[in-house]
């Protein structure tokens, strides 16, 4: 067992360097020309096997940028790929926080959003002046994360329906769910054309 993952973790390494190497036509670096300021970032750092959790909210996140310009920052060239591979909006590559910081600092977004609580999501939460949200999916089963404290990090957290709302209440102590909460239905799977087995969540 620990010679498989030792092997999955070195092809790993080696597709991120080749990735970097031999980036997507339509990834964007920090120092690439700004055609127009952004609005909205979505903040993904999460490795490519996981970035289902971010592309089930682009067709729903793509009808909004036709009014509100919107542009994924990514953490990891396989990751990039796979979001630029599967969608047309605008994707970041930030390797680093400095990175990070020469894009945020070229579009100044009025919004930052999360599409789950990865860790280095507090390196977008240092900026004071975006407002962070945070976007359930509507697993209303999994109450570790549609309730977690974390969204205390986060100025409004969307969930799907009153149901989300409520476990929210009843988990967290010392939380505004009147001022932070919003339902907002299941725009990702509305967007996606299938059909939600609940929409409570």
């Amino acid at each position: 067992m620990g010679i498989k993952k030792d092997a999955k973790t070195l092809t790993g390494l080696f597709q991120e360097r080749l990735a970097r190497r031999k980036p997507h036509a339509r990834v964007l670096r920090p120092n690439n020309p700004v055609a127009s300021s952004i609005r909205v970032f979505v903040y993904f750092a999460e490795d490519a096997e996981n970035s289902h959790q971010l592309l089930q909210w682009t067709p729903f996140l793509t009808q909004v940028a036709e009014t509100i310009p919107i542009a994924i920052i990514t953490r990891t060239a396989l990751t990039a790929k796979a979001v630029a591979d599967a969608t047309e909006l605008p994707v970041y590559l930030a390797l680093s926080h400095p990175e990070f910081e020469a894009i945020y600092n070229n579009h100044r977004p009025g919004a930052i959003i999360y599409v789950n609580h990865h860790q280095a999501n507090f390196v977008p939460l240092w900026q004071p002046d975006p407002v962070h949200i945070y976007i359930g999916h509507g697993e209303s089963a999994k109450t570790g994360i549609s309730a977690s404290n974390q969204l205390k990090a986060y100025d409004q957290c969307f969930v799907a329906g009153a149901a989300g709302r409520d476990r929210i209440a009843q988990r967290l102590f010392d939380y505004d769910v009147g001022q932070r909460v919003q339902l907002v239905g299941r725009p990702n799977v509305a967007s996606s054309g299938l059909s939600p087995a609940s929409n409570e969540g």
